[in-house]
């Protein structure tokens, strides 16, 4: 038992908003709350708190060490799924297919949608019907519904296998919350750049469905049937009629913004994560300017690898890890990287993004005016460019 008030952050930056100190809280004192801003943050009822320090002794972010052994890398796509079904180059599906035909669970972000309002959060599947649910990649925080580490760890406790995907903050709370019951549990962290919050997407898509007098049904931030690329689509119901509308994501807003850094939560400008000490026992990404860094893969005489759908980087972080990967190489095509190449066009491998000096504008529109004010400022601001 402490004497002190527990202090779980003295500044933003400190936390991450992943929800662990909430979800492990035997007297539920814990509850995660939005900011002025919308960002996600815990707070301690007083009244219930008992001081056992269980929250900060399982907050990552902040305390625990990053068990990173060693790095092997590589250029990679899945050789058992279709591709164009993922971001990328398809690594996590498979990761995902293998799981769930052992009998296992799989774990990552879902974006569903109810009544208009887009809700991301992090789920359990166990049937292969629903894979798609937590495929692609969503640039926003699965910051709704935060009790995902207590039923992952109920699912290893049962013997169950259980492959989590999800950003690496996500990945280093569950590996703390987890810690003990973990030798099932194959941890997989996306190359992140950052997270804007869920209230600050729901407010852009409803300008958006006002724009189109339409009804919001789903939002896909990368759709491969334009390439690989960011380009997404908004699909939607007008006048009772299902439609869909390309997203162009350097004329967006909320999308562009996304992609310069400009909207992400303090935290994610001191992200101890974003460095080659991963927290995964697998690291996966983009593997962007993959030409440029090995033209070899595409003179003519290789032809497992296709830029157009997508190509992966896959980085083996633990001996967990490799010993999963070649457990079943023979479902991914694999050639040999370094983390140098890999990282070239993923500076997220090697440090955070830069905090911008319009992130205060952009949050100040926001607190003022609502998103409305942050499409007014960006039209403003961007019409240069456009």
């Amino acid at each position: 038992m402490l004497d002190l008030p527990i202090v779980l952050f003295d500044d933003a930056s400190e936390c991450c908003g992943c929800g662990a100190c909430s979800c492990i809280c035997p007297q539920q004192a814990i509850s995660m709350r939005a900011d002025e801003s919308g960002f996600v943050f815990p707070v301690i009822d007083e009244d219930k708190c008992v001081q056992c320090g269980l929250c900060t002794e399982t907050c990552a972010f902040q305390t625990q060490a990053i068990p990173n052994e060693l790095q092997e890398v590589y250029v990679a796509s899945s050789a058992i799924t279709d591709i164009r079904r993922s971001a990328s180059g398809g690594i996590f599906a498979a990761l995902a297919e293998q799981t769930l035909a052992a009998g296992g669970v799989v774990a990552g972000a879902a974006l569903d949608f109810e009544g208009g309002n887009a809700i991301p959060r992090l789920v359990c599947i166990d049937d292969t019907a629903t894979l798609d649910r937590i495929l692609c990649s969503k640039y926003v925080q699965c910051d709704q519904d935060i009790d995902i580490y207590a039923r992952v760890l109920d699912y290893l406790k049962q013997g169950r296998a259980v492959t989590f995907g999800g950003t690496p903050c996500q990945v280093a709370a569950l590996r703390s919350f987890a810690y003990g019951y973990d030798e099932r549990l194959l941890l997989v962290d996306v190359v992140c750049h950052g997270v804007p919050n869920s209230r600050f997407f729901n407010d852009y898509l409803k300008m958006r469905a006002h724009e189109l007098d339409a009804t919001v049904i789903n939002y896909s931030f990368r759709d491969k049937r334009f390439g690989w690329s960011f380009i997404g689509r908004i699909d939607y119901i007008k006048d009772g009629k299902a439609q869909s509308a390309p997203i162009n994501g350097l004329e967006e807003s909320y999308y562009r913004l996304f992609l310069e850094a400009q909207t992400y939560r303090e935290s994610c400008y001191q992200c101890p994560y974003a460095s080659p000490l991963r927290p995964g026992d697998l690291s996966i990404g983009d593997f962007w300017g993959i030409r440029e860094q090995h033209p070899e893969l595409f003179d003519g005489t290789e032809t497992v690898f296709d830029d157009d759908l997508g190509v992966s980087s896959l980085i083996v972080n633990t001996q967990k890890g490799k010993r999963y990967l070649e457990e079943h190489a023979s479902d991914f095509n694999l050639r040999r990287s370094t983390y140098e190449k890999a990282s070239t066009n993923n500076k997220q491998l090697l440090r955070p993004v830069e905090r911008t000096h319009q992130r205060e504008e952009i949050l100040n529109a926001y607190h003022h005016g609502g998103y409305e004010s942050v499409s007014q400022w960006f039209a403003e601001t961007y019409k240069k460019v456009l």
